[in-house]
């Protein structure tokens, strides 16, 4: 029976299109390209129907019952699973070649040795590489590359026992070990095997159609070596690089490797290992420049074909004949929204992620939110400048794609580099070293100087529009009390305005609308004009202090810290009142269930006390939560748990050595007036008295204010969250979504009339709208870069030099901190416990009740302004900021030492981790 009609066998040759799950990832891939004509050896796939017998032979054993039991474990040790896995490798040995099996095998290996065959072999080696192709095996998300085991010069008389034990290598410890760290089933454990002849190659290695290090899509990256590749895939070798611009087809980089061993096939069958003791074979590299461009144009015909980045194995024979050995999505790179996209050799455009540098979200915005959030932005800009812009213009000043907001950095390059990274200090310390270290002149031909009259043009707009915004803050400076009462007045009005529009408005985008006006109004007419009063205030007593002696500017830097009005805090202390109030009804034991807890509060069955407190608390910051800016984010009102599983972070809070954050609010209170009333019992001069105490009281009264404009935004948008979920519930009950929270994968566009919707299949369209977060889901680890440009690279900043351990960023908020380290991807993920360093990638309001057990915070992104750095310093705790991948340079359990003055993380040792 020929391979390619047998369903337990293919051959890579085929004409027929097999199910991957038939052959793995790796065995589809390598058909593919054989179809596509690229230069594959010949071989074929065993694939899973091959192997069902020895599956159902192994299924029925005591070994594969104590795996399943294992495996099915709340919390399975490392230790039991490492048993029952070799347990089932043992019992392997049992398993057997059926009749069927044997001579499907030998038909198969006989016909690639056939030089005759249309598959015959490009060598006479006579020698073959076996290798896994599991079907969850070389997927966009997860390679599982190295877990599985695999063969070179294996032989036909081997062939059988290197089947075998590739087959067994599915069922090892690593395996089950990633199945559960990348969500995938331990007991779905098919696999498939190809075959393949085996090159007897000069030089070989894997290159890349993008560039790992830096997500570059038009540099292709090859890593060579002499002999077999398997050096180079198991990284024992330092190969050789080279780095090929694809529309050029120009060599930029050319590094030569140690190369220190090679390994090389024996004819009789396995390989032999060939030692360079003077290092790196005298100079030579394992490649010429045109075998380079070659495999660059090679791996970009496979990425065309796959129509997403990848890296391949390749050889060149001894006859200097190029083969393509396997091909695999590349799994940790960042995928740039198309619409950010210049073509390729185009001049380049330079973006800045604005969601994570101001807001610190590192997840997409839904479809909704992103939309609300991209008017909002488009109406703030026409509010400050008179002009209405698109956000959706590939070459505009700000866009709003794949649910973010970037900044067109090319458009202001002609401001400076230094002046631009500045900028983004307070924001974001990485970004500015980022910046600082921009390749600008890659850039130049997008950064082209705006016109003399269209920026005189946007000037005149802003200072006109903001001739109303100026007065109401030199009228905070000069009377604050009587500006605070104005602007209370203002935000009472705007809530009559949002429950009028919240009850005339007939659909989602006509409710969006009307209430984003008011919001936006506001926020640039009425709040924060104030913060900018505070911050002039600020400025000038700096001046009038200016030349003073040191101790009264120490006076003063410690008059401004803590001041009150934050609404962020005020939050946090509420929750904290509410968490021990429920502590005192149900005890520190009722919050082992919160589940119940939450029952109890919904039917009213907790004492009235803590009831009126909490509707309270709804009431005030209901509409608030974790990721708020975005419409599809659960909120307070939303879900009791939200709440509960932040209070029990203070429930954990052990008072015998941690301050309460109520006390600790008061204590920091008083420090702050006893530094302002030794300041101004120091000011000799009667004047200067009395410009401190106007300036000291605008200050006091406003600096607060920072966080008072996102609450207001976002208690608007909760109006449209509610009217959405209403008209989502609708949909569900009219067959046309599956879910009510699956409205918030729609555009306004689609939701036009209401519950009458003109488009078809709403489905449709929220899977058609969601296709990118979707591939941002599939690439895990990769995150959000703070600078990225139009092909994909991701500048980094230049490298500091920092001693064995100790990783540098920015100290916002001093102090120091030793602890074990707790990482954190989003809030409720697992508890902050007392004393652990919270290391996050960025934080949002929703964070704050984690930072009181934190012994201290480390962020990869935000600057001195920003929330996290904001809480940190009122509630005392050291935070650096800017320690690029953090997350991942640091994990659970590891013990930590923080210095906030200098702003540096030391790896300590490693504890295990308390958690719970």
């Amino acid at each position: 029976m020929r391979p390619e009609s047998n369903e337990a066998l293919y051959s890579l040759a085929t004409t027929r299109t097999p199910d991957p799950a038939q052959v793995g990832g790796k065995g589809s891939a390598l058909i593919e390209m054989t179809r596509a004509g690229l230069p594959v050896p010949p071989g074929f796939v065993l694939t899973t129907g091959f192997f069902r017998p020895w599956l159902e032979e192994l299924r029925a054993t005591a070994e594969w019952n104590a795996f399943v039991a294992a495996v099915g474990a709340d919390e399975p040790s490392d230790e039991e699973l490492r048993k029952r896995t070799a347990d089932l490798e043992a019992a392997c040995e049992d398993l057997s070649f059926s009749e069927p099996q044997q001579r499907q095998l030998s038909e198969a290996l006989e016909e690639l040795r056939d030089p005759e065959s249309p598959s015959g072999p490009v060598s006479g080696s006579g020698l073959v590489a076996v290798r896994s192709s599991a079907p969850q095996e070389d997927l966009v998300g997860a390679s599982f590359a190295g877990v599985y085991e695999s063969f070179v010069g294996i032989t036909a008389g081997n062939l059988r026992e290197a089947v075998r034990a590739v087959f067994v290598s599915g069922l090892a410890f690593k395996v089950v070990s990633y199945k559960r760290r990348r969500g995938f089933d331990p007991l779905q454990v098919e696999i498939a095997v190809v075959v393949q002849q085996q090159v007897d190659s000069e030089s070989a290695g894997v290159a890349f159609s993008l560039n790992p290090q830096n997500n570059d899509y038009d540099e292709a990256v090859v890593h060579a070596n002499w002999g077999l590749g398997e050096t180079v895939v198991s990284g024992s070798v330092g190969p050789d690089r080279f780095i090929v611009d694809k529309p050029s087809e120009r060599l930029v980089e050319k590094k030569p490797g140690t190369k220190e061993t090679s390994l090389w096939s024996r004819p009789e069958g396995g390989s032999v290992q060939a030692h360079d003791e003077h290092g790196n074979n005298g100079g030579r590299f394992a490649l010429t420049d045109r075998q380079a461009v070659q495999i660059s144009r090679m791996v970009q015909r496979v990425e065309t074909i796959t129509a997403v980045p990848v890296d391949v194995e390749w050889a060149y024979g001894s006859d200097g004949t190029l083969s393509l050995l396997q091909a695999r999505p590349v799994t940790t790179y960042f995928p740039l929204p198309a619409e950010l996209r210049t073509a390729p050799g185009a001049p380049r455009r330079l973006y800045a992620d604005s969601t994570l540098l101001e807001e610190g979200l590192h997840e997409p915005l839904s479809v909704l939110g992103s939309r609300w959030m991209a008017d909002a932005i488009v109406e703030m800009i026409r509010q400050a400048t008179g002009r209405r812009i698109s956000t959706q213009d590939g070459d505009g000043l700000v866009l709003t794609v794949g649910g973010r907001w970037y900044m067109n950095v090319s458009r202001v390059l002609w401001l400076g580099r230094q002046r631009l990274a500045t900028s983004l200090e307070a924001l974001d310390v990485h970004a500015a070293q980022v910046m600082r270290n921009v390749e600008v002149q890659r850039y130049r031909k997008a950064a082209a100087q705006p016109k003399v009259a269209k920026i005189a043009g946007l000037a005149w707009g802003t200072l006109t529009g903001f001739a109303g915004p100026v007065g109401t803050m030199l009228a905070g400076v000069a009377a604050p009390d009587r500006a605070r009462r104005r602007y209370e007045a203002a935000v009472e009005r705007h809530r009559r305005q949002l429950a009028e529009v919240a009850r005339q408005a007939r659909s989602v985008p006509e409710l969006g609308d009307g209430v984003l006006m008011p919001a936006v109004h506001l926020l640039m007419r009425e709040g924060l004009p104030l913060t900018y009063a505070a911050e002039a205030a600020k400025a000038l007593l700096r001046l009038l202090y200016l030349g003073a002696p040191s101790r009264q500017r120490q006076l003063l830097d410690a008059a401004f810290r803590s001041m009150p009005h934050n609404i962020t805090i005020e939050m946090g202390l509420a929750l904290y009142r509410l968490a021990r109030s429920l502590e005192e009804s149900v005890g520190e034991e009722g919050y082992a269930d919160l589940t119940a807890l939450a029952r109890r509060i919904e039917t009213r069955e907790l004492p009235e006390q803590f009831l009126r407190e909490w509707d309270a608390f709804m009431d005030r910051y209901g509409f608030r939560g974790p990721n708020e800016l975005d419409l599809a984010s659960v909120r307070y009102a939303d879900d009791p748990m939200l709440a509960l599983e932040q209070m029990r972070q203070y429930v954990l809070l052990d008072e015998s050595t941690q301050e309460r954050p109520g006390h600790a609010y008061e204590r920091r209170q008083r420090e702050r007036r006893e530094a302002y009333r030794k300041l101004l019992d120091g000011t000799r001069n009667p004047v200067t008295r009395w410009l401190v105490t106007r300036l000291y009281r605008a200050a006091e009264t406003f600096s607060g204010f920072r966080e008072i404009h996102k609450y207001h935004l976002v208690m608007a948008g909760y109006e449209v969250r509610r009217r959405a979920l209403q008209v989502g519930g609708e949909l569900v009950e009219r067959g046309r979504l599956d879910s009510a929270e699956q409205v918030f994968d729609l555009d306004y566009e689609n939701l036009h009339g209401g519950f009458d919707v003109s488009e078809p299949d709403l489905r449709a369209r929220a899977h058609s709208n969601t296709r990118y977060r979707r591939e941002i889901a599939r690439t895990p680890g990769a995150g959000f870069p703070v600078l990225v440009d139009s092909r994909g690279n991701i500048p980094r900043p230049a490298s500091t030099a920092a001693g064995p351990g100790v990783f540098s960023g920015e100290g916002v908020s001093t102090g120091t901190a030793r602890g074990p380290v707790k990482v954190l991807s989003h809030v409720g993920e697992k508890p902050v416990l007392p004393g652990e360093v919270l290391v996050a990638r960025a934080t949002d309001p929703g964070w704050t009740p984690l930072f009181v057990n934190a012994a201290g915070i480390v962020l990869e992104t935000g600057g001195s302004f920003q929330h996290g750095a904001l809480v940190a310093r009122e509630y005392g705790k050291p935070c650096i900021v800017g320690i690029d991948k953090a997350t991942q340079q640091v994990s659970d359990g590891q013990l930590v030492e923080l210095d906030g003055e200098a702003g540096t993380m030391t790896c300590v040792a490693r504890t295990p981790s308390p958690g719970r």
